[in-house]
């Protein structure tokens, strides 16, 4: 038996070039030639790594959406709330770059596109997004309660109802970067992430 490679170049070829056809339009609108010319390889080449078009939509919802999304910045208990905003920010903008270099300029239309597909083809999908925003209100929560412990900000300060503006706003200016021609803007982003940041201080 040959040796499947899980990182070869004609491997990462299939997902990435795949992933573009994906965000695009619908799985069920794609066809594996459409994957064929999409790649310029062959229907053996494409078989020999994924038996199916299914499979390629799985590996990449697996691969470029839950566990890109889910690798939250560690929270640097040494820094301050906004110095880990500004770490968020930044992961932000690594996921960001890497969609301009692989030809996709917005990347808040890609990831929506893709949840979207995901939520109807693979029936696991609603409860690995809920599962996601848990671990995404948990990352907040958090660094609210060691602001507050450091008296960062104000001891009234409602960890639970403040992580849910944070999150709710990236999310919402996620969803309406949709209509920008090059997605959201995430110094605009940081700007809204400051009014809440001052207000919040003592």
């Amino acid at each position: 038996m040959r040796y499947k490679d899980p990182n070869s170049a004609s491997k990462q070829k299939i997902l990435l070039e795949s992933f573009k056809l994906f965000v695009s339009k619908s799985l069920s609108d794609i066809t594996f030639s459409d994957i064929e010319k999409a790649t310029s390889l062959s229907r053996g080449a494409i078989l020999y790594h994924f038996k199916t078009k299914d499979q390629i939509f799985t590996e990449i919802v697996n691969q470029f959406i839950l566990d890109k999304d889910n690798k939250l910045p560690a929270i640097n208990q040494e820094k301050g709330l906004w110095a880990n905003i500004e770490f968020f920010i930044d992961a932000k903008k690594k996921q960001q770059a890497f969609l301009t270099n692989i030809g996709i300029a917005n990347a808040n239309r890609a990831y929506i596109c893709m949840t979207t597909n995901a939520m109807f083809f693979l029936e696991d999908m609603l409860q690995k997004m809920t599962q996601r925003r848990e671990r995404e209100l948990q990352y907040w929560r958090d660094l609210l309660c060691s602001a507050k412990n450091r008296g960062e900000i104000k001891k009234e300060i409602d960890e639970e109802l403040w992580a849910q503006f944070f999150f709710n706003i990236y999310y919402g200016y996620s969803y309406t970067s949709m209509a920008n021609s090059n997605g959201c803007d995430l110094n605009h982003l940081s700007e809204q992430f400051r009014h809440l940041y001052n207000f919040m201080k003592p």
